[in-house]
């Protein structure tokens, strides 16, 4: 049985744009924003519904996966693709626990967005 790792993905921004809407009352800004931004995560899961990568949490602007270890840095380049040229991107982490991958994905945030990055075994200490 091949081992399964865990893919965190968080879109970068998304909260604070959707309250720049709210707060200016831009209703016609906010449904094309959201709008987008749903067709743009159904075309990611068009992509990645493969039958080794299972979906564990799709709310909102975050996404919990899990693909086998070896399709992983494969994932991470989809998740790329599909992002390119929309104006969207997403923060990531992955590891072969749902800790590790969450705790890459802060890191990720924490280092600048738009990166999907993975803990070492030291960085987990």
């Amino acid at each position: 049985m091949k081992a399964q790792w865990y893919v965190a993905l968080d879109g970068d921004d998304i909260g604070r744009r959707l309250e720049l809407y709210m707060v200016t009352e831009d209703e016609a800004g906010l449904a094309s924003f959201a709008a987008a931004f749903s067709k743009l995560l159904d075309d990611l899961f068009l992509r990645i519904d493969q039958a080794e990568v299972r979906v564990l949490l799709r709310g909102g602007d975050s996404v919990l996966l899990t693909s086998p270890e070896e399709d992983v840095e494969a994932l991470t380049q989809l998740v790329r693709s599909a992002t390119k040229g929309t104006g969207f991107t997403f923060s990531g982490g992955y590891g072969p626990t749902m800790r590790d991958a969450y705790l890459a994905l802060k890191l990720a945030k924490a280092t600048g967005k738009d990166k999907i990055v993975t803990l070492t075994h030291a960085e987990r200490r």
